[in-house]
């Protein structure tokens, strides 16, 4: 599991090759950005939840391969999260983040072995619970959500939802 969560990680690390991510300082952070991007359907602010090559290069050493690799499995959960920015709440709706719970945290340290990247800095794959707030009508519940997030030398991105 530890270095599936690694391969996967440093697939959706490649996401973000041009433009630019938001340096997010935990993972509450990451969550809330995500919710509010999702509400308000803006691409662009999803977009920069993810690392950037630039993020990737900083942090990890590849080979060509690994790269090219990275950035042909990265596609799929960059284009998942931005599908749902197309879902907006119904009229009536509030959609709201309440939280975000860890549920685990993968660490590798310097050096690991990824599939043709090896990380310069410590890293750490994030799995927890999203939490949103759902208004509508007066009455109020809560849901939750799956995502996964890397932390990188004290930065947080998302990687999947």
């Amino acid at each position: 599991m530890f270095k599936s969560l690694f391969l996967s990680s440093i697939f959706l690390l490649a996401s973000g090759c041009g433009g630019s991510s938001s340096s997010f300082s935990s993972p509450d952070a990451v969550a809330k950005a995500l919710v509010n991007g999702l509400v308000a359907g803006n691409k662009t602010a999803l977009g920069k939840l993810f690392p950037t090559e630039a993020d990737l290069k900083a942090n990890f050493d590849c080979t060509p391969e690994g790269l090219s690799k990275a950035l042909g499995e990265i596609a799929e959960g960059k284009e998942d999260v931005m599908k749902n920015a197309d879902d907006r709440p119904p009229a009536g709706m509030k959609v709201s983040f309440a939280g975000f719970d860890l549920e685990n945290e993968e660490v590798a340290p310097v050096g690991t072995d990824m599939d043709g990247c090896s990380n310069k800095t410590e890293m750490g794959v994030i799995s927890g619970k999203l939490k949103i707030k759902i208004t509508q009508d007066g009455d109020s519940n809560e849901d939750d959500e799956g995502i996964l997030l890397l932390r990188l030398d004290k930065k947080y991105f998302l990687l999947e939802m």
